[in-house]
């Protein structure tokens, strides 16, 4: 009390703070579905050109604004080899957190290999009526999109058989199988 009858006089001060929010928290990342695809008839590549659909879109999301999506590891106009290829993909936000996730496209070659056979030949037959098949693979050319192929007959060179006419299969097989 003053004594005047008058209440006292209130003070009073105020001061900031200031606080900052740091972002810590890394972007959530989803990869696209992984791809498998085929190298297909007639393919002359020993791999698969894969789209962007095909490819799809990675999503990402962050609590605290923006984020940017990198992808990393398409070949060279998309054209994947045969195999499985790992293809990367990196979410960085404003704040400069990052999260990984991973897709693989797989290209299976189920590309035959193409074969040119000999033309039809003949044998004589020896005294006892017999004839011996020829070898014939020497003469079959075999390409594949994919390297070597492995040429095989039946019956086997050498076979012995009686007189008249017999068919050789002659077949080509790539590293696929």
């Amino acid at each position: 009390d003053t004594g005047d009858g008058s209440s006292p006089a209130l003070t009073s001060s105020a001061a900031t703070v200031s606080i900052t929010v740091n972002d810590t928290v890394a972007p959530t990342l989803n990869a696209p579905e992984n791809v498998t695809v085929n190298t297909g008839p007639g393919a002359t590549t020993c791999g698969a050109v894969v789209t962007e659909a095909q490819l799809g879109t990675a999503t990402a999301t962050d609590n605290a604004g923006n984020v940017s999506v990198e992808r990393n590891g398409v070949p060279s106009g998309n054209i994947f080899p045969v195999g499985t290829t790992t293809i990367s993909y990196t979410a960085t936000d404003d704040a400069g957190n990052t999260a990984s996730a991973t897709q693989t496209v797989t290209v299976i070659d189920n590309t035959v290999p193409t074969l040119t056979a000999p033309a039809p030949t003949s044998v004589d037959a020896d005294s006892s009526g017999h004839g011996i098949i020829p070898d014939v693979v020497a003469g079959t050319t075999a390409i594949d999109n994919c390297g070597p192929v492995t040429v095989t007959q039946s019956p086997l060179a050498g076979t012995v058989v009686g007189t008249g006419t017999h068919v050789i299969t002659i077949t080509a097989t790539d590293a696929a199988g």
